[in-house]
């Protein structure tokens, strides 16, 4: 199971959803969907600023790009 998946079960088992997490966080809602799916790999900018708040990345001061162990 990849950790999009693992994560929005999460949402699931919380009762929360993905949309409005996204907007309360002022996340675009298609871009969070894009990070979780995998096709956006949150390499840089919102995309990674998305990824670190939904867990799938630590963040980095250093400027590089560091991915959670699965």
């Amino acid at each position: 199971m990849s950790r999009g998946e693992q994560i929005r079960k999460k949402f699931v088992a919380r009762g929360e959803s993905i949309t409005g997490w996204a907007q309360a966080r002022g996340f675009n809602v298609q871009q969070v969907f894009e990070v979780l799916a995998g096709r956006n790999l949150g390499l840089r900018g919102n995309a990674h600023r998305i990824a670190v708040a939904l867990g799938m990345k630590r963040p980095v001061k250093d400027g590089t790009i560091e991915r959670r162990a699965e």
